[in-house]
């Protein structure tokens, strides 16, 4: 009886059957009807028109008054130290803080979840998880505070945080702060000249970091590359390593010392006060220090938070969220700050380890179960492409039920419909790989694709993409569920407002959708760039606007839509301006490429763009498999017809998302070279660095511009 016909036949009727049961189970989702009842989301401001931009936006229910309440009490309120403080003390014994002690990491053979091929990896052993209480973590706050008195570190000061995230990280954070004292962050991936310019900058009294790195910031001390400062360390640090002449601390005993110490705690009261100078990379020029108060710090709290608490919806007991994104970027130091104001407890993980790959005995989000997830583009891409990994074989029955579940599920989404029975039948299993408590997900740090947003909203639900910025906290726009358009970020922030403003390409008048910068204004705002008084003038203007060099259009209901980056368009050879970011990103959903693995490359004397794609082993070898092309490792890549079918699907990719004509690649090469913050072809917070690696391809991308 095993015969097609009969293969078929049970398909079809094991599939009708499932869509009967998944119909009579299907229900209302309750935020997704709020949504398309909803109306307006940003609404214009009357009176505020003007020639050159749009009017003023705000959110849709907030009134003048409201929003001069709100800029007044978020800025002026009790500050998030002081709220932490209390926080703290009305938890008391409650968890705060989790972490997984290292065992040790090893080199293993590891099956990668697309290709299926085994290869060496570094795998990371957890030891048991361990938890700190809220008077735990306080009383560390107060005794590193005091810690740092002893060192005779005083109001005047500034203090560094050079490390990876980990709980340290917040305690010295809100250690330096306890004493009323300037933190300093730079990520820790930071390349030594961009680090050697933010440390010279704030002339830190110290800089927290780990042992493995102290002996790097001696060298970097002994030469003059940044001024000389008290070490205190983390972990152990290296043998035989050379000290003289520079005082180092380990972290322990500043919080011993701290606990020993009279120094009474300052918390700030003058929220006006600078908190934090927060050095960022761009994908140009060198390191900014992005001031912000106490003020301009809880006000974004405030505001985004307001927005992440609507999506998690009612507190519940034992709630839990899992940092793993570098806190010295705004994104994971905001929701961190948020999820802690709402009294989670967070557990700390690592982006590697966040799913089972490469952690044994599991991977950080299986242990700590969090409610929510928030990822930039290359998080969510490995989610994806790892839950895909584990589904079932093309062509077998269980794959085609996944398939016809995935597309059913969608439909009902896009309706406002909720599916129980597709959700526990068919995507349990993939929901438990994040843990299986994901109430909603926070897409940020650049556009997130639409395949990746359609598949983690109906694999976990509750997907939205958000934009903002180091410079506003992270605050900007951010969608509501519901809303499933992958280009729009949606609705501002309360105590938000935005404009656009027209440019030489991007005008108010432009049809269907008014265009132009966005430019922000509202209490979490920065107070400017340390010590770069011109770049400051540059971005706020009299009237207080922050111009953020972003391109927005004014989308139905009021929605800021992203267009592009003004700096990232170049003009061909005809005259048009090719959208160079928003290309990247969708070539890069080819599974040949790695995350952040193109660059697409304009000649303004050519009518033609072209790209350089980045590439693994497992990916070349999976792409040839999948287009018939013979030949090994590395030798595709010297192979033409590896690079014309790499051509060819980026090529469909562009025609089947309606690019115009001259958005299509014309030619690709592809590479298998690292694309790091460490060689310099990504900046510290992984985005590409376009004209680095134009440069160091220049002869190859001559020859794509022979014709």
């Amino acid at each position: 009886m095993d015969t097609p016909s009969y293969r078929k036949e049970l398909e079809t009727t094991v599939l009708r059957l499932m869509d009967e049961a998944n119909a009579r189970r299907v229900v209302p989702d309750p935020r997704a009807m709020r949504y398309q009842q909803l109306g307006d989301e940003n609404i214009p401001v009357e009176g505020t028109e003007q020639p050159n931009g749009t009017p003023i936006y705000r959110h849709a229910k907030v009134s003048p008054a409201m929003q001069r309440r709100l800029e007044n009490e978020w800025y002026n309120g009790p500050n998030f130290v002081q709220r932490f403080e209390s926080l703290c003390k009305s938890r008391g014994n409650k968890r705060a803080f989790a972490y997984r002690p290292t065992i040790r990491v090893s080199q293993e053979l590891v099956r990668e979840p697309e290709s299926g091929l085994e290869r060496l990896y570094d795998v990371t052993y957890y030891d048991a998880t361990k938890y700190l209480s809220y008077t735990e973590v306080w009383t560390m706050i107060e005794n590193f505070g005091r810690g740092l008195r002893e060192l005779d570190i005083t109001v005047d000061c500034k203090v560094g945080i050079y490390l990876e995230t980990r709980w340290e990280w917040l305690v010295s954070a809100y250690g330096v702060w306890s004493q009323n004292i300037v933190l300093a962050t730079v990520y820790a991936n930071l390349g030594e000249e961009a680090l050697s310019e933010a440390f010279a900058e704030t002339s830190c009294a110290a800089v927290v970091t780990v042992g493995e790195r102290v002996p790097s910031l001696i060298a970097m001390m002994r030469r003059g590359a940044m001024p000389s400062c008290i070490l205190i360390y983390l972990d152990d640090l290296p043998e035989g390593i050379d000290s003289e002449g520079v005082t180092l601390k380990a972290w322990e005993d500043v919080v011993r010392d701290g606990g020993l110490s009279a120094y009474p705690n300052m918390l700030p009261t003058k929220n006006d006060a600078v908190a934090l100078i927060m050095y960022t990379s761009g994908t140009t020029g060198g390191p900014k220090g992005v001031v912000h108060t106490f003020g301009s710090i809880t006000a974004g709290i405030n505001g985004m938070g307001g927005r992440l608490n609507e999506l998690c919806g009612p507190q519940e007991p034992d709630e839990r969220y899992v940092a793993a994104l570098p806190l010295a970027h705004i994104f994971e130091f905001a929701v961190a700050n948020i999820f802690l104001t709402r009294g989670c407890w967070i557990g700390f993980g690592h982006p590697r380890t966040l799913l089972s790959t490469y952690a044994r005995p599991h991977g950080d989000l299986v242990e700590f179960k969090p409610i929510f997830l928030i990822g930039v583009p290359r998080i969510f891409d490995n989610y994806k492409k790892t839950m895909e990994a584990s589904l079932a074989p093309r062509g077998s029955l269980e794959r085609k039920i996944f398939d016809h579940a995935f597309a059913s599920r969608l439909k009902y989404l896009r309706s406002g419909m909720e599916t129980p029975f597709w959700n526990e039948v068919v995507f349990a299993p993939l929901r438990e790989m994040v843990g299986g408590r994901v109430r909603s997900m926070f897409g940020g740090g650049g556009p997130i694709s639409a395949p990746t947003q359609n598949f983690m909203n109906v694999i976990l639900g509750g997907f939205i993409q958000g934009w903002g910025l180091t410079e506003t906290i992270g605050n900007g726009a951010k969608q509501l569920v519901g809303d499933l358009e992958p280009v729009c970020v949606g609705q501002l922030e309360l105590a938000c407002e935005f404009k656009l403003v027209d440019t030489e390409d991007y005008k108010h008048t432009d049809i269907p959708e008014p265009r132009g910068e966005i430019c922000l204004r509202g209490p979490m705002q920065f107070k400017g760039y340390y010590k770069k008084e011109a770049v400051t003038k540059a971005v706020i203007d009299e009237e207080g606007w922050f111009h953020t060099g972003d391109v927005g259009a004014v989308a139905d209901r009021g929605r800021l839509r992203i267009v592009s980056r003004i700096k990232s368009l170049a003009k061909n050879a005809l005259g048009e301006y090719i959208p160079m970011e928003n290309l990247e990103s969708l070539y890069a959903q080819s599974s040949l490429c790695v995350p952040n693995g193109v660059c697409v490359v304009v000649n303004p004397s050519k009518y033609y763009v072209c790209a350089i794609a980045c590439t693994t082993e497992s990916k070349a070898i999976m792409f040839a498999q999948e287009h018939g092309v013979k030949g090994g490792w590395p030798a595709l890549l010297k192979n033409p017809e590896f690079h014309r079918c790499a051509t060819e699907a980026f090529r469909e990719m562009a025609v089947h998302a309606g690019r115009g004509k001259q958005e299509i690649v014309r030619y690709v090469r592809v590479v298998a070279d690292e694309w790091s913050s460490e060689n310099g072809m990504l900046t510290a917070a992984g985005k590409l660095k376009r004209h680095a690696v134009a440069e160091f391809y220049k002869d190859i991308i001559r020859t794509m511009y022979v014709d």
